[in-house]
This record gives structure tokens, sequence and C-alpha cells, in this order.
């Protein structure tokens, strides 16, 4: 299936309804979002989120309620 670029509001809405939160994989610059509190990754606020993803040229895509960050 396509992906298909949304607005930050509707990834908002998307990731909530899947119970996700917007994350940083430790240790580098990967930004996803995650289920769990992990070791593997830093949660973070929708705030810092959509400032990292606006500072870097990325974009959230997304098929079926599934979420992908590209540029």
């Amino acid at each position: 299936m396509p992906m298909t670029q949304i607005d930050l509001p509707r990834a908002q809405a998307i990731a909530t309804e899947h119970g996700l939160r917007p994350a940083k994989v430790k240790g580098t610059d990967v930004l996803q979002f995650t289920r769990a509190e992990s070791v593997r990754f830093q949660t973070l606020s929708w705030t810092e989120f959509v400032t990292d993803l606006e500072q870097r040229g990325l974009h959230v895509y997304e098929s079926h309620g599934w979420l992908k960050i590209m540029k």
C-alpha cells in the first residue's frame, strides 16, 4: 500500500488511537513511534517531536494506520 504524507495533528490522532508515542532511539537521531517504555527509546513530548521533525525536514507518512517518518 502506498504511504501518504499526513499533517501532524492527524499523525498524533493515529498514534494516540494505536497507543503510540513519539520517541528517539537512544544514542541516535532516529525518530519513530513506540508503544512501551524501553531502554532503547527516549520518549519525546509532542512539542519536542514536532520541533525535531521541522528542524530536520522530516514528515510523517501513513498507510492503513501504520506510521513512518521520512524526508
